[in-house]
């Protein structure tokens, strides 16, 4: 039974990848970024850094900032997947917690 729905499932994907309605594939990778902000210098300096290294390689690079706001970064990256990103670098935003 498990060799049957991983065959279902292996030819659902190949299906899906065959008859992708219309997409243009660039043939370049494409990565993700999503950054929770860049009003503070620590992540504008990442930012920089990414960028300068993505330079040295044929890559489509996606980069969105969630100006520090959880729903939006989640939208973003649920965004980011469906235009087909094929890896995901997420700085994910930490949270303040009250004093102990």
């Amino acid at each position: 039974m498990k060799k049957i729905i991983f065959i279902v499932l292996a030819l659902v994907v190949c299906g899906s990848m065959l008859f992708a309605g219309g997409k243009k594939d660039t043939g370049k990778m494409k990565i993700g970024v999503s950054l929770p902000t860049l009003r503070e210098e620590r992540w504008v300096e990442d930012y920089n850094g990414f960028m300068d290294a993505m330079a040295k390689f044929d890559v489509d690079v996606i980069i969105q900032v969630a100006d520090n706001d959880a729903a939006r970064q989640q939208s973003q990256v649920e965004n980011m997947i469906t235009q087909g990103v094929k890896a995901l670098v997420i700085a994910p935003m930490t949270l303040s917690r009250p004093d102990s």
